[in-house]
């Protein structure tokens, strides 16, 4: 009750002096007397805000929801100030639980997540909206050991294919790996793309 009595006496005050800094702008001619004629009006309606809520009339509740509390205004303007910087950091969280979360889906099978890249909508229209995933794996799984150590094997030029019954179990594999990742995400197959870096 107090905080309410606090906001309604500050919400006069700012008024009264918003209204005095106009009259002292606004130069004397036709147009000063309706612009007062506005202003009391509204100050009316602000002195008399906890009558017209108690009373339940819409209108005035609307008017009043509208934006009449100054403070509010300058509230939303350092929100939208500092709007940007708090949507990166958003996003970086966000991707990172991703990454996490992909690496759980995969768990089942018999891969290990080298790297992920994920796009996601950073409009306000599509704002966390996965739009790619783009997966880097490689045959068996990982242990604590082996991210510590980066094994670099030699390059082979010429190297034999894989026999076609094992190409198609790993495109097989592939497949039922995109087809988790995109009913978990809700994304189409279309715009997983997943290599497999083989090791011999």
């Amino acid at each position: 009750m107090r905080a309410l009595l606090y906001d309604y006496v500050r919400n006069v005050a700012v008024f009264l002096i918003f209204m005095s800094i106009a009259g002292i702008i606004v130069p004397e001619g036709r147009f000063k007397g309706y612009i007062n004629l506005a202003l009391r009006l509204i100050l009316v309606l602000l002195v008399a805000q906890p009558l017209i809520t108690l009373a339940g009339s819409g209108f005035a509740g609307t008017f009043f929801d509208m934006g009449m509390n100054l403070d509010g205004r300058a509230m939303r303007g350092e929100y939208v100030f500092n709007d940007a910087s708090q949507n990166e950091k958003i996003l970086e969280s966000y991707k990172k639980n991703l990454e996490t979360q992909l690496e759980r889906l995969i768990q089942p099978y018999s891969y290990s997540v080298e790297s992920c890249v994920f796009t996601v909508g950073e409009n306000e229209a599509d704002f966390g909206e996965i739009k790619n995933v783009y997966l880097a794996l490689s045959k068996g799984r990982k242990t604590d050991e082996s991210r510590s150590v980066i094994r670099v094997e030699p390059v082979r030029i010429g190297s034999p294919a894989l026999p076609s019954e094992e190409q198609e179990a790993v495109q097989d594999e592939i497949k039922s790996i995109k087809k988790a990742i995109s009913d978990f995400y809700n994304v189409t197959s279309t715009n997983i793309l997943i290599t497999v870096q083989r090791t011999e």
